[in-house]
C-alpha cells in the first residue's frame, strides 16, 4: 500500500517525473491518478504491473519505467 499521508507527495512526483520526460498533458494526468489509485487501494504489485504494462505500451521509455517504480517503492508502506 502507498502511504495514505504522503499520497499527495507521490502524486505531483508522478507528474512531475512524467511532464520532464515530454509525455503529452493528456496521458499525464491519467496516469498519475490511476496510479495513484491502485497503488493506495488495491496494492503495490498492481501498481507496479500498471506502470509496467504503460511501458510495454510504448507509452514510455524504460528509464520513466525504472524511475516510476522507484517513487513506488520510495511511497510504500509494508504492513
Amino acid at each position: 500500500m502507498l502511504h495514505k499521508g504522503r499520497e499527495n507527495y507521490f502524486r505531483y512526483d508522478v507528474e512531475d517525473l512524467l511532464r520532464a520526460h515530454e509525455l503529452p498533458e493528456e496521458r499525464v494526468l491519467p496516469i498519475a491518478q490511476t496510479l495513484l489509485s491502485k497503488g493506495s487501494r488495491l496494492g503495490i504489485n498492481e501498481a507496479r504491473d500498471y506502470v509496467r504494462e504503460k511501458a510495454a505500451e510504448g507509452i514510455y521509455g524504460p528509464e520513466v519505467e525504472k524511475k516510476l517504480l522507484a517513487l513506488i517503492n520510495q511511497y510504500s508502506v509494508y504492513r
